[in-house]
């Protein structure tokens, strides 16, 4: 056998690894370019966003600091709104999510004390904050609960204020919220993870309905406390953070009203008598309502149009 057959053959074998390996090479550069382009991409669109500014120009609200608008608001804020679940107890702030790929996302500190926005906010940053999930500079904040608030009248609005306003200084100085890669790329894939980038800001505050036990002040207090989870429709969901199906073709169709009232009031399930879990359903403080508010709620999701699902197991 020709001793040159074996060069010759293991040099093309050696020519063909050596062009396969340049291609892998090529290949891996372009996947890499293609990656730090979607994140250049990813940056730059999320700091658009994150720093685009909206004029807000409500007209200043009527607040007064009398015992009674306090009393409402701080009815409002632990029984209704939910302000404690993000902000602490005594509304002092916390630091949410400190995750290296979510980044660090904080709820602030909401009284007067040392790092409290209660000490500089003015009636009108309060209803920015609020109201438009807009901060003091024009930009939106990161995932406030702007888009239940946006649903409060003028009088609750002004006696949410007057609480804030009263509330005890805490001194509690926090870091500003951070957002890195997850929590970008969040912003653009749910755009309500900044309320004011969804929020018509021209659109005149809703007419709150008389405080009763009637449909339409169940709709007001549903939308105010319970939609953030159970969807705009009140049909729940199927993921971690949504609620069951609230309306007569759901997960409701078999309670009756006591076995709704004693879920909210104390976390019990119908029929097994098992708790519910606080995290999931937060009765702690929607037990604080009136049986009237949660009558009205009752018969407000009563009225829904059927949404059809699988009844949630263990209901």
């Amino acid at each position: 056998m020709n001793p040159n057959q074996f060069t010759s053959t293991n040099g093309s074998a050696a020519k063909g690894s050596s062009g396969c390996a340049k291609k892998l090479i090529v290949a891996a550069g372009a996947l890499v370019g293609l990656i730090l382009l979607a994140l250049l991409a990813l940056y730059l669109v999320s700091e658009l966003r994150l720093n685009q500014t909206f004029t807000v120009d409500d007209a200043p609200l009527p607040v007064s600091l009398d015992a009674e608008s306090i009393a409402r608001g701080r009815h409002l804020a632990e029984a209704v709104t939910g302000c404690q679940e993000c902000h602490g107890r005594r509304l002092e702030g916390m630091i949410l999510e400190d995750d290296a790929m979510l980044g660090q996302i904080v709820a602030p500190n909401l009284t007067s004390g040392k790092g409290g926005v209660g000490s500089y906010y003015s009636d009108a940053d309060w209803v920015r904050f609020m109201r438009h999930g807009v901060g003091q500079d024009g930009r939106p904040l990161v995932l406030v609960s702007s888009l239940s608030l946006f649903e409060l009248g003028d009088a609750d609005m002004a006696a949410l204020i007057a609480y804030m306003r009263s509330l005890e200084p805490v001194d509690n100085e926090l870091p500003q919220t951070r957002v890195n890669l997850l929590a970008r790329l969040l912003l653009l894939l749910e755009p309500s993870a900044l309320p004011a980038l969804v929020i018509d800001h021209q659109a005149a505050a809703p007419v709150a309905p008389e405080p009763a036990v009637s449909v339409e002040y169940g709709e007001y207090l549903a939308n105010l406390a319970c939609a953030g989870c159970h969807q705009a429709d009140f049909g729940g969901g199927s993921g971690p953070s949504t609620g069951r199906n609230l309306t007569p073709g759901g997960d409701l169709a078999t309670w009756s009203e006591v076995e709704f009232r004693r879920a909210i009031r104390f976390g019990m399930r119908p029929n097994s008598g098992e708790m519910l879990d606080n995290d999931m359903m937060p009765f702690e403080r929607l037990g604080q309502m009136t049986n009237d508010e949660i009558r009205a709620i009752w018969l407000y999701l009563q009225s829904l149009p059927a949404i059809q699902s699988t009844p949630t197991a263990g209901q």
